[in-house]
């Protein structure tokens, strides 16, 4: 069977993204499920990165128990670093 030039382009790119680092193909898988308290894998590789607002839905995801175990102690780390993210911002 013989592979098209299309095919063997997007093989090589998933082969580039393999060799990176794992996070970077997350962030890649990631990006194309929005940021909510229901998909909390989503928003984690955006807060890592730094972004206040996927700190804050983080935050409320463990404060609500919404996809995730609820864990007070883990909401609040979010809610802090999202809270930290915007007074710099701002």
């Amino acid at each position: 069977m013989q592979t098209g030039t299309t095919t063997k382009a997007l093989l090589g790119i998933i082969a580039l993204l393999g060799l990176g680092s794992p996070q970077a193909g997350m962030a890649f898988q990631e990006e194309s499920i929005p940021c909510s308290q229901y998909s909390p894998d989503a928003c984690r590789v955006q807060a890592e990165a730094g972004d206040a607002e996927a700190q804050a839905i983080l935050g409320l995801a463990y404060d609500t128990g919404q996809a995730v175990p609820e864990d007070d102690a883990e909401a609040m780390r979010w809610y802090r670093t999202s809270e930290d993210r915007f007074q710099r911002s701002a």
